[in-house]
């Protein structure tokens, strides 16, 4: 189980770091250097342990939509989590945006194309 801790932790680092890489390489205007943060990396990862100096955004992913509405029901304790994700990351550096991603696999799978 650590294993499979280490390398989830792995996964985003080298997300995170790559897609910072990646953003600091344009020229043209100013720079957006994004980075995911998947919701399942909440227990051992948490947005507290971001280096938020290497980010302008920083996304959290993935909120799913109602299959019927497509409108984000958001409960209580996600409100929590979603607050908490966004002023941890304000407080450590107050020009990081928080963004919020939907599940583009359930959305894809919920439209009949």
């Amino acid at each position: 189980m650590a294993s499979l801790n280490f390398a989830h932790f792995l996964t985003i680092a080298f997300s995170l770091y790559f897609i910072a890489a990646a953003g600091a390489i344009t020229d043209s205007g100013p720079v957006v250097k994004a980075g995911y943060y998947p919701s399942w990396a909440l227990d051992n990862f948490p947005p507290s342990t971001i280096d938020t100096s290497l980010f302008t955004h920083i996304i959290y992913a993935f909120l799913v939509p109602n299959n019927v509405t497509f409108k984000f029901d958001i409960s209580n304790s996600n409100a929590s989590i979603l607050s908490n994700f966004t002023t941890t990351l304000h407080r450590k550096t107050p020009h990081v945006k928080a963004r919020l991603a939907p599940s583009v696999e359930v959305v894809l799978s919920q439209t009949h194309l």
